[in-house]
């Protein structure tokens, strides 16, 4: 979503002072030092937020579902793939990518040099 001005004129709020007005007045009290003076309180009219409604609950639902298969990806690499944990100190380097490196690579002693080892893994997932 784009800027807004809800004051009329141009849009010239590029520093998010919106936002802050929407944290001062419905921030909810999660342990992050601040609250709202209204914690939880809908920014949206009822209409607009019965129509989103069924899909922020799909998106919730998969974004569950989401963290429950990152989770069991990150068991089954530490289980099955322990040199995953390796690659992943690398910042950026996440389970998904980590396994995928390993998994590709199979037997990384086939390779006489680490360069050749990147060369054949980039090549590969294009």
């Amino acid at each position: 979503m784009g800027h807004v001005n809800f004051a009329g004129g141009n849009n010239t709020d590029r520093n998010g002072h919106g936002t802050h007005v929407a944290g001062t007045v419905a921030a909810r009290d999660n342990t992050s030092h601040v609250v709202g003076a209204a914690p939880g309180a809908p920014l949206t009219g009822e209409a607009l937020r019965s129509a989103l409604g069924p899909i922020l609950e799909t998106i919730s639902s998969l974004t569950q579902c989401i963290r429950d298969y990152e989770h069991q990806l990150g068991t089954n690499s530490k289980e099955h793939y322990p040199e995953t944990e390796l690659l992943r100190q690398v910042e950026g380097v996440g389970v998904l990518t980590a396994l995928t490196f390993v998994m590709t690579l199979e037997d990384p002693y086939c390779f006489a040099e680490r360069r050749s080892e990147v060369y054949f893994s980039s090549t590969q997932t294009k």
